[in-house]
């Protein structure tokens, strides 16, 4: 039984326990403050429904490099190769922000995000720039972006990457028009943070 918690550093160590996994055997890692508003913004994509635990928490696959969370219907990644807080990282597993940290507990039988299946293939990156950088930006550009992707999406999960400039990567289909059962993937940060949305299904 997942005991609940108001900190979700918490209630991993509740989760892990329930798995028979050691929550000592885990990496801490301090992040500047560039890095950490980043490592939120991947948080905000993690799943709410505690019944899905391996959606519950970020994850972090060492051999790509990747932060990774999740709910199912998005996916926000930021590429770690060339930032200096994740050099001392060796083992792939959950994390967690603890304060100003990082907490990544040690993969064992925690069942794996398989994120690569999400990832569009093919994908058109447009020259268009979205400026998400903050509020006001974002409430004057959402409505261009919506009329550019001619898909219906959750405006929740657009406000959820509020604080970026985004390009916009689109699948067309045989007449180069926008898919509309597509996922689409907004990337900013110099290519390092992505989000990967799925539209709204239409009756």
């Amino acid at each position: 039984m997942i005991i609940e918690s108001k900190e979700r550093g918490e209630r991993m160590k509740e989760i892990v326990r329930d798995y028979e996994f050691d929550s000592t055997v885990k990496q801490t890692i301090m992040l500047d403050k560039d890095t950490l508003k980043l490592v939120k913004m991947v948080d905000n994509a993690v799943g709410k429904k505690e019944y899905r635990t391996f959606m519950t928490h970020m994850y972090y696959n060492c051999e790509d490099m990747l932060l990774i969370g999740t709910d199912g219907r998005r996916m926000h990644m930021l590429d770690t190769s060339n930032n200096g807080n994740f050099i001392p990282v060796k083992q792939s597993g959950y994390a967690d922000i603890v304060g100003t940290s990082l907490v990544i507990y040690v993969e064992q039988r925690f069942d794996t995000i398989h994120y690569k299946r999400v990832i569009p293939k093919t994908k058109i990156i447009t020259d268009k720039s979205y400026d998400f950088t903050d509020r006001k930006k974002f409430n004057v550009y959402v409505g261009e972006f919506y009329n550019d992707i001619h898909k219906n999406v959750n405006l929740g999960f657009l406000q959820d990457l509020i604080g970026l400039e985004y390009n916009l990567g689109i699948q067309t289909d045989d007449n180069n028009y926008p898919n509309r059962e597509r996922a689409f993937t907004l990337t900013g940060n110099n290519g390092r943070f992505t989000g990967i949305l799925m539209p709204l299904v239409e009756n």
